[in-house]
């Protein structure tokens, strides 16, 4: 959204469950720099943290831009102030529905889970390591250390290891949270994706839409979005496990079979940019 005012326009970039595009906020930011108005301001709205690195984005501007990040929950406790207003109090509602709102208050199922997190990171570390992870090191020819599963928690709301390729191509396996849909289990699985930035994006791609159609175990996202990360994955839903008499076992299995998969994908596509 943009809003013209008097010797002052404001871009509104507003995010609720996706991420920034590719280089979002310095486009914007450079086509507000072209623009003549006195005060130029860019905002950027979402639902989750996401904190922005203010030097990357004005890098090439030469005019002073101001920059707004704020959270959707601060504006919904500030629209309360105005409840008594009709129009106010459905967009509340509305707020509310889609999960903007952010509940600052931990309830008993919060506490359920900081207390469980310890017992349920062991399990997901016991389908994740061992034979599996030795794998996956074989298979990739390495592995990203212990600490970065945490950052991947952290960041992109999934619990796995990686390994980068060349031309920006890169292979994970774990747990993909989902926890911006409370109605979604989390997704066990393995995951083959490229940049969009990749030099050999077009043949990557080629080969994943042809694995894709001749291995109904993977599916494929973004493969005809040449502005996004694209890939292949291997997943299902954690779900799927719930009645096995040992999920952990079924679910270290189930990596396996994955893994023999890729392995195979990587014999019979040489042309795919893996650390050979």
């Amino acid at each position: 959204m943009v809003i013209f005012l008097e010797k002052k326009v404001m871009f509104f970039e507003n995010k609720v469950n996706s991420k920034e595009g590719f280089k979002q906020l310095k486009r914007y930011a450079e086509h507000l720099d072209k623009i003549t108005d006195e005060k130029k301001t860019l905002v950027y709205i979402t639902k989750h943290f996401d904190l922005k690195n203010t030097e990357n984005i004005f890098l090439d501007c030469n005019d002073h831009i101001d920059f707004i990040q704020i959270r959707w929950h601060r504006i919904y406790r500030f629209l309360k102030k105005f409840k008594s207003n009709p129009v106010v109090f459905e967009l509340l509602l509305f707020m509310k529905q889609i999960n903007l709102s952010m509940n600052n208050q931990f309830n008993p199922s919060d506490i359920i889970t900081l207390t469980n997190f310890t017992n349920v990171r062991k399990m997901m570390d016991e389908t994740m390591f061992g034979k599996v992870s030795i794998k996956f090191k074989q298979i990739n020819k390495g592995i990203s250390q212990n600490s970065a599963i945490m950052t991947q928690l952290r960041s992109h709301d999934r619990y796995i290891y990686y390994k980068s390729h060349k031309d920006r191509m890169w292979c994970g396996l774990g747990y993909w949270m989902n926890s911006r849909n409370e109605k979604d289990y989390p997704d066990v699985g393995i995951v083959i994706e490229v940049a969009p930035q990749s030099s050999l994006r077009k043949e990557i791609i080629s080969i994943f839409q042809t694995i894709v159609k001749e291995n109904k175990s993977w599916k494929g996202y973004n493969l005809s979005n040449p502005k996004a990360w694209a890939g292949i994955t291997y997943r299902i839903s954690l779900q799927s496990f719930l009645a096995e008499e040992s999920q952990t076992d079924k679910i270290r299995e189930y990596f396996i079979v994955g893994l023999e998969q890729m392995e195979k994908i990587f014999e019979d596509n040489e042309k795919l940019p893996t650390n050979k």
